[in-house]
């Protein structure tokens, strides 16, 4: 499974949602406006495949069954555990579900402001 190979971003998501500021700012219009600029400079959805909502993505709607999938939660506790500096300090899966489930709404914001 493909997410498997960017459980690191998982990871980093995580992190950086746990930091106030952060969870704040991805809550924000600032945000919204911040994710169209970089759709619209990186050509997202002009060299996509699929033109469908961000929010819609597995990823997103299902985090849960996704992230709990054998390859991902493998690659979670065992590949990215060796990259970890404090492996014992590592979040439960749970703990990244529940934040990685937070970005549903600000996406689905973003979704229907442009219509995507």
């Amino acid at each position: 499974m493909l997410i498997a190979k960017y459980i690191r971003d998982v990871y980093d998501l995580y992190r950086l949602l746990s930091i106030p500021q952060y969870a704040e700012f991805v809550q924000s219009d600032e945000f919204i406006e911040a994710l169209k600029r970089v759709t619209d400079e990186d050509g997202l959805y002009r060299i996509s495949r699929v033109n469908s909502p961000i929010a819609n993505a597995r990823v997103y709607v299902q985090t849960e069954t996704i992230l709990h999938l054998p390859a991902i939660s493998r690659a979670y506790h065992e590949e990215l555990h060796k990259l970890m500096f404090e492996p014992d300090n590592m979040p439960s899966l749970g703990e990244v579900i529940e934040t990685i489930s937070f970005l549903q709404e600000p996406l689905k914001r973003f979704d229907e402001r442009y219509k995507i």
